[in-house]
């Protein structure tokens, strides 16, 4: 049984990148419903129906995704883009969390936490963007306004020194 939940995940994946994807959902829902555990297929089926339909139509995938695999920050920042189609900021914003504590480097969930603590213009955010930008400094991957962003929040957190470093 394994290897036909396995033979239909992967034809999910082939039909999905052949653009088939009506018949690549129907293969990952065929998969889930051989075993309705298995993480893979639910991603599978989330994918396909974000390229079919968009990431808002897959939210209901994409939550069994991150309950049968919490660790998988690529499912968590799925789902929470999924959340701000929907209009739903504050999931957005807590899900871009799980993605993080799943995987702290991830960094598409590191700019879109950023992007949305930033929308909502609340002073209260500005530690949580300074320690996000920072994560990004670690790693090497500030683009050109992520960098004056954290010359900013230093400047404002009042380590002049640090930010000087940076407008360096």
């Amino acid at each position: 049984m394994a290897e036909d939940v396995k033979e239909y995940t992967q034809r999910a994946v082939k039909l999905r990148s052949e653009g088939r994807l009506e018949e690549a959902v129907i293969a990952a829902r065929k998969a889930i419903s051989m075993d309705s555990d298995d993480a893979n297929a639910w991603w599978q089926l989330a994918l396909a129906v974000i390229d079919k339909d968009g990431n808002a139509a897959a939210l209901d995938a994409l939550n069994r995704v991150t309950k049968l695999a919490p660790g998988f920050a690529a499912g968590w920042c799925e789902r929470a883009i999924a959340h701000s189609k929907q209009g739903d900021e504050d999931a957005a914003i807590e899900c871009a969390e799980g993605a993080l504590e799943a995987d702290s480097t991830h960094v598409r969930s590191l700019r879109l936490l950023l992007y949305w603590l930033k929308l909502r213009k609340s002073s209260d955010d500005d530690e949580r963007r300074l320690e996000m930008l920072r994560r990004l400094q670690d790693l090497d991957d500030l683009d050109e306004d992520e960098h004056f962003d954290l010359g900013y929040l230093l400047t404002n957190a009042g380590d002049d020194l640090e930010a000087a470093r940076v407008y360096e």
